[in-house]
């Protein structure tokens, strides 16, 4: 007799459960439908942010960069670094869209120290580091 008590309580908890479980699920597809028909989609497509594959080389005496950046416009592409271990890239495309990275650096580098070489859709970058 228990045992049948114990499997009918059961099953009625795990009924209201499942009924509460689907309204939420019907609840939240709601909610979400309407906040996507809400929301501001004035600015969408106008452009599109990518981020480049880089990859970050040490060697003694200087850090090198090499970030992919197809189709950027190489006289637009702005390099700012921030407290000479962060390395922020922005870079626009023909295609309006825009590359953006931030790279923690492995060492204090030397602001004033930067080479750099973009060649096919490649920037390269190489700056000098503290001793």
């Amino acid at each position: 007799m228990t045992d049948s008590w114990f499997s009918n309580t059961l099953g009625k908890i795990f009924k209201r459960a499942g009924k509460t479980v689907n309204e939420a699920k019907k609840e939240f597809r709601s909610g979400y439908r309407d906040s996507l028909m809400d929301g501001d989609w004035s600015n969408v497509g106008d452009s599109e942010e990518l981020e480049p594959f880089i990859d970050v080389f040490k060697k003694e005496d200087e850090v090198m960069i090499v970030a992919e950046l197809p189709e950027a416009v190489e006289e637009r592409i702005k390099l700012r670094l921030s407290e000479e271990e962060v390395l922020h890239i922005r870079a626009p495309t023909k295609k309006n869209e825009e590359y953006s990275a931030n790279i923690r650096l492995p060492s204090r580098v030397k602001e004033k120290r930067v080479r750099k070489q973009y060649k096919n859709g490649v920037l390269t970058l190489w700056l000098n580091v503290y001793n």
